[in-house]
């Protein structure tokens, strides 16, 4: 995952021109969002990782029946991949009754990606 961090920063300071020996820092932000769609083949609930362009890094998802899938730029499980559409604000996710979305920590993430 290290690699794939600094891959992604060397990339982007390429695009944007940062000089040589200047470091992007990536303040990433993380969320969880409860489904309550309750049917075996949707994930009642939705961790995912954040970065500064709104973007999904990577993605958990935990299912009723208690297995857990999850995705980053790499790899992905069979029905959890990262979306293609900047993430929503809590508050749009909140406006739709199905959901409950509330930040999280990155050790909480972290804690959860490493169950997964």
């Amino acid at each position: 995952m290290e690699q794939n961090a600094a891959t992604e920063r060397a990339i982007v300071e390429t695009y944007l021109s940062i000089p040589s020996g200047w470091h992007l820092e990536v303040a990433m932000r993380y969320f969880r969002v409860i489904w309550k769609f309750n049917k075996p083949e949707h994930p009642i609930e939705i961790l995912t990782e954040i970065d500064d362009l709104d973007m999904e890094t990577r993605k958990v998802q935990l299912y009723p029946d208690g297995h857990r899938e999850r995705a980053d730029a790499n790899n992905h499980d069979v029905d959890t991949e990262l979306s293609y559409e900047p993430f929503p604000t809590i508050d749009e996710i909140n406006q739709d009754p199905q959901f409950v979305a509330s930040a999280m920590s990155q050790d909480d993430f972290e804690r959860e990606w490493a169950k997964a």
